[in-house]
């Protein structure tokens, strides 16, 4: 009965939504888990002690001095809070850099599991990322009437590498893309405390967004003004101005408390500039050494339409009857690409990084609704002439860009949840280390909740092993998805019998078992891996999901 009265753009909307939502939750089972997405569990699960050097330690980092004191004050405070959800929130905010919103939904469930914290977590990533698309495409459809443009740039932006992903992680990348996608939608659909919700709730999920809320109040201010300038009162600016701050007074109470409270200061800059970075987030499949042909082609035309609508707006800026008969339309535009030229200015003066890492992709969802606004204006002119060629093609490109993201999804498998362990290394574990600890190294927190006496990984450990250092004598698991910092000879043929290699000369490391690897070269971000490098690696800021096992005796030489 309830499918009778739902429209059939709708129900294909909903059937897409259900069937990614099926298949991100079966893989999520199998996919691997980048150590930001453990980091948010462990940081959850901090006891007392733990957690009041964690959050020092961040705080002093990422706070002004003014800041310093309220900030230590609230996470000593949030220990003792009974209300879970917000104390999660609290937790994560003020020992990460990531959002508010994200600990309090994910402190909703925390069980005492790795594996089904990130179920549950993984699940919430997806769900949110589906209906933001959504407001996304009933924006693109505000723009224009073709309905399958509207849906290539809007849920097609999902098949994109980067950002199909890292809906699978579990920092604040999937975050921020979202809480980009309420922001467009807010400034188009909603008014009055409607927005100022809707604005609220983008803040809360996302730092880049206090720059998006400040355009958009700057914006109405400027508006209004124009609007009332024949007032002859002396007074009616400010008055404007409050009547603008008791419209937005959640967003804007909001906007203030996360400034004081949470925002980290200094830490907008994540590696070097690397200009291929403007290309990568418009690949679909993983790179390698190069930027391929098909990610350049399509990043082409993408810039070519962004510069299209910026042109197509500077026009309507100098038209006179366009700005009285579409206002609205142009102070969205507007408000859209001064938010771009502003992180493009940022990037100039080295306040932002522009790089092949995640840490731009929170703008994808507004470059795609300018793309779509110019891209419907194009082919709105040969569309009723081509109608059905024209469906064919942007049916035939969703279709194919759907198992390319599927087939990339198959790539970054946890290799120890498909291949089973050797039965010399479950041995080792079982029969010759004497505690309940591994050494894992470069990355690989996830590791510790991992038991390896089971031949594939669950990530259930109720207890998880305790982290010792490489100089700590004994026999245990060596556990690594990077080793190249620790073990110098990582990449020779080393067998049972053989001695890693480190930088501390006094210590022999000593292969009790053949190790076990698996080294790949998918990364979460679409080109990382660099073969002219010591690492084989372009940046610190994403790992690969390949792993190396190697059951030794640690032994310090006198």
């Amino acid at each position: 009965m309830i499918l009778s009265k739902i429209n059939k753009e709708k129900k294909i909307i909903i059937f897409f939504c259900l069937a990614i939502i099926i298949i991100h939750s079966f893989f999520s089972r199998f996919h691997f888990h980048e150590t930001d997405s453990a980091i948010v569990f462990y940081k959850l699960n901090l006891d007392s002690n733990d957690f009041f050097f964690n959050i020092k330690g961040h705080v002093e980092k990422t706070s002004l001095i003014i800041f310093y004191p309220i900030r230590f004050f609230l996470g000593i405070l949030s220990d003792y809070l009974p209300l879970q959800p917000l104390r999660s929130a609290i937790r994560l905010s003020l020992t990460t850099t990531y959002p508010f919103l994200q600990g309090f939904i994910y402190g909703i469930y925390n069980p005492r599991s790795f594996e089904y914290f990130y179920r549950y977590s993984s699940l919430v990533n997806i769900i949110c990322l589906l209906i933001s698309l959504y407001l996304l495409y009933l924006s693109n459809k505000r723009f224009g009437n073709l309905n399958l443009i509207s849906f290539l740039f809007s849920f097609g932006s999902f098949f994109l590498y980067q950002v199909n992903a890292y809906s699978y992680h579990l920092g604040s990348t999937n975050w921020y893309f979202c809480a980009s996608c309420l922001s467009i939608y807010s400034i188009i659909f909603l008014k009055g405390i409607r927005k100022d919700l809707f604005l609220m709730v983008s803040i809360l999920s996302s730092y880049p967004n206090l720059l998006f809320w400040i355009i958009n109040f700057i914006n109405d201010y400027i508006n209004r003004s124009k609007h009332k300038f024949i007032l002859k009162s002396e007074n009616h600016r400010f008055n404007i101005l409050k009547d603008l701050l008791a419209e937005y007074k959640y967003s804007c109470f909001t906007f203030i408390s996360t400034i004081i409270l949470f925002y980290p200061f200094g830490e907008n800059q994540r590696g070097i500039f690397d200009w291929r970075g403007i290309f990568t987030p418009f690949s679909f499949l993983p790179l390698y050494t190069k930027i391929d042909l098909w990610t350049y082609f399509t990043a082409i035309i993408l810039i070519s339409l962004f510069f299209i609508a910026a042109v197509i707006l500077i026009f309507r800026l100098h038209n006179s009857e366009e700005i009285d008969s579409k206002q609205k339309q142009q102070n969205i535009l507007l408000i859209m690409v001064t938010y771009l030229l502003v992180i493009f200015l940022l990037i100039s003066i080295n306040t932002l990084t522009l790089s092949t890492t995640r840490h731009l992709l929170f703008i994808l969802p507004y470059f795609l609704f300018l793309t779509n606004y110019s891209a419907q204006r194009i082919l709105k002119k040969i569309y009723l002439n081509f109608k059905l060629l024209v469906n064919a093609f942007l049916i035939a490109l969703l279709t194919i860009m759907f198992f390319l993201s599927t087939y990339s999804t198959f790539l970054r498998l946890d290799p120890l949840k498909v291949k089973a362990l050797p039965q010399e290394i479950i041995n080792f574990q079982l029969n010759s280390t004497n505690d309940n600890s591994i050494s894992a190294i470069e990355g690989g927190i996830h590791l510790q909740y991992n038991d390896f006496t089971n031949f594939r990984a669950t990530y259930n450990k109720s207890e998880p092993y305790k982290i010792l250092p490489l100089t700590t004598e004994g026999k245990r698991l060596i556990v690594a998805q990077r080793p190249s910092e620790a073990i110098l000879n990582y990449k020779d043929d080393l067998r049972k019998g053989d001695y890693l290699k480190t930088r501390f000369e006094k210590l022999e490391i000593k292969l009790m078992e053949n190790p076990f690897v698996v080294e790949n070269k998918i990364y979460f971000d679409s080109l990382n891996f660099d073969k002219d490098t010591p690492d084989n690696q372009s940046n610190g800021y994403s790992r690969p999901n390949s792993i190396f096992i190697y059951p030794v005796q640690i032994k310090l030489l006198n």
